[in-house]
């Protein structure tokens, strides 16, 4: 237990649980709006994954982990889940504009 919470061990936990945690969004979505996702959306729906990932990676969230106070790291986790759904919400409205 003591290699989770500690060094690589700690990154590893963390992006293993974030990943865990926007798979369960993602189904939740699924599951809760069935019908309003159409065959495209079935896929780019799970794009957010690896998106949210990337994007709280470039803001230095599994740098060290405990030096932040949570409020800003909750800012930053937010920031970078609602850039990451307007870019796909932009793509889509780019390349589907009747959707």
């Amino acid at each position: 237990m003591a290699r989770l919470l500690a060094g690589s061990g700690w990154l590893w936990t963390r992006l293993l649980t974030d990943a865990a945690l926007l798979v369960a969004a993602v189904l939740a979505a699924r599951v809760g709006a069935p019908e309003r996702l159409t065959d495209d959306g079935q896929l780019i729906v799970w794009a957010i994954i690896p998106g949210v990932l990337v994007a709280v990676a470039l803001r230095g969230l599994y740098s060290n982990p405990i030096e932040s106070r949570i409020i800003d790291v909750l800012g930053h986790v937010l920031s970078a889940t609602s850039v990451v759904a307007i870019t796909l919400i932009g793509i889509v409205a780019l390349l589907q504009p009747a959707a």
